[in-house]
């Protein structure tokens, strides 16, 4: 039952931060590579905080989220200039410069970690593991509901505009960099609550579980599920944690394992690329695509000889 659980709280959680990454990353195009790393602070605000603090574990949860947020806006802010490329080696060397800091830091524990942080206080006659079962799942559903809305609005279009061509928000009066920034924000703050959540459950943390190789495979999972498509994030989440699964019917030491684990992921992400880019699940055709296809084809010009015939009867009139 311990194992269920566990498969669904982590499967919840990736979740939650992967459906955050679609926002930025997916409908926006703004790739940064740092989603991890927002994971992170969420993780370790929360623990740094309960284990310091005799603040309410509600309190310490949101601060976490928080974190999340200001460490998206250091980013967005530092990168407001640039885009595509250069964007990513922004959020790149965040990355990386945040795990250094959190192996060099004693209020993070270093090498070590943060051990003994405060979980998720029973719920009725639930456990507190199935609490937090129930608390991640809850939170998941709101986060692909709230995305789901967002898709579909007025909102989720300007930020697929950002993505597609800036200068034509800029002429509807709507700023680029501002919508930059609100976007990153969102979405490194949905992934500090999966670093939240993913902390109670735990109730360890150490730096390893934030570094660049995992934001790496967020971005796959994103990419593979399908980066513009509602359900992708959720899929392609569900999809990865499904392979190391089926890897522990083949009798594979640990070790192998997971060498074998990052070159399947490496040769799935370049298969999807090639030959399927939208991801599993592909994005439905916009509304206009779809009125352009349906409508019926336009009636051919008339011949040369019918305006003639037009032009001597309109002479015979006058």
């Amino acid at each position: 039952m311990e194992y269920v659980i566990s498969l669904a709280m982590f499967a919840a959680v990736y979740i939650i931060v992967v459906t955050g990454y679609g926002l930025s990353a997916g409908l926006g195009k703004q790739f940064l590579i740092s989603q991890a790393a927002m994971w992170g602070v969420g993780a370790y605000v929360y623990g740094i905080l309960s284990l310091e603090t005799d603040w309410p574990t509600a309190v310490c949860a949101l601060l976490g989220v928080a974190g999340g947020v200001v460490a998206s806006a250091v980013i967005a802010l530092t990168a407001l200039r640039v885009s595509g490329i250069y964007l990513a080696i922004v959020s790149f060397a965040f990355q990386i410069v945040f795990v250094t800091v959190l192996q060099n830091l004693e209020i993070t524990g270093g090498q070590s970690g943060l051990a003994g942080i405060r979980g998720m206080s029973s719920i009725g006659p639930l456990t507190e593991t199935e609490s937090a079962l129930l608390v991640a799942v809850a939170a998941c559903a709101l986060v692909v509901l709230a995305y789901r809305v967002l898709h579909g609005s007025a909102f989720g279009l300007t930020v697929r505009a950002l993505g597609e061509d800036p200068q034509v928000l800029e002429g509807l009066g709507v700023r680029p960099a501002v919508l930059k920034i609100k976007i990153i924000c969102l979405s490194g703050g949905t992934a500090a609550l999966g670093g939240v959540l993913y902390a109670q459950y735990l109730s360890y943390v150490d730096a390893n579980a934030f570094s660049i190789h995992v934001s790496i495979t967020l971005l796959s999972m994103l990419i593979v599920g399908g980066s513009r498509a509602v359900l992708g994030p959720a899929v392609g989440a569900l999809f990865y944690q499904l392979i190391p699964q089926l890897l522990q019917y083949l009798e594979i030491q640990a070790a192998e394992a997971a060498d074998l684990l990052q070159i399947l992921f490496g040769l799935l992400l370049l298969l999807f690329l090639l030959f399927r880019p939208e991801g599993i699940v592909a994005p439905p055709a916009p509304a206009l695509r779809a009125a352009r296809t349906s409508r019926p084809p336009p009636s051919p010009p008339p011949g040369p000889g019918v305006g003639r015939d037009r032009v001597a009867a309109a002479e015979g009139r006058s």
